[in-house]
């Protein structure tokens, strides 16, 4: 086996689909209130989807900002979940940065995330948003960076 031979196990997430949902359910209203669903995660990689309400729009009826962010920075907890496992639970953004690349109609929308680097301390994904029915018509991307060894201030 060579070294860029990647071995089947490495391949499979480090939690399961149900261990993932119970991790961004515990403690996360936000998760339940937008009805977020987890689509797919391999390691390295998660997909989610979730309604819009008409509380998440503009007053132009495009989706809002906050909600565009709060999916990239959802998908790629889910992706780190994927990525780390169970000591993942603790990870928290460190950055994001997004591009808001062209208005989204208020329909369902999805992101997927695929982690790039994965570090001892800090993981970087990518994540791309876009209406659920039409994965080619981008709405955003962003890349960010989470922690893994998040630490809170007493």
């Amino acid at each position: 086996m060579t070294d860029r031979t990647i071995r089947e196990e490495d391949r499979a997430p480090r939690v399961s689909l149900d261990q993932a949902l119970e991790a961004v359910t515990r403690g996360e209203p936000d998760w339940t209130q937008a009805r977020a669903q987890i689509l797919r995660i391999e390691n390295r990689f998660a997909s989610i989807s979730r309604p819009i309400r008409p509380t998440e729009l503009n007053p132009g009826g495009t989706v809002s900002g906050p909600t565009l962010f709060w999916m990239c920075d959802a998908v790629l907890f889910v992706a780190t979940l994927a990525s780390r496992g169970e000591s993942a639970r603790s990870a928290a953004t460190v950055s994001m940065t997004i591009n808001f690349v062209r208005a989204a109609a208020p329909s369902a929308i999805q992101a997927d995330c695929r982690i790039v680097r994965s570090g001892k301390r800090l993981i970087v994904g990518e994540v791309r948003v876009f209406p659920a029915d039409r994965p080619d018509w981008i709405i955003a991307n962003a890349t960010g960076i989470f922690s893994a060894r998040a630490q809170s201030i007493s």
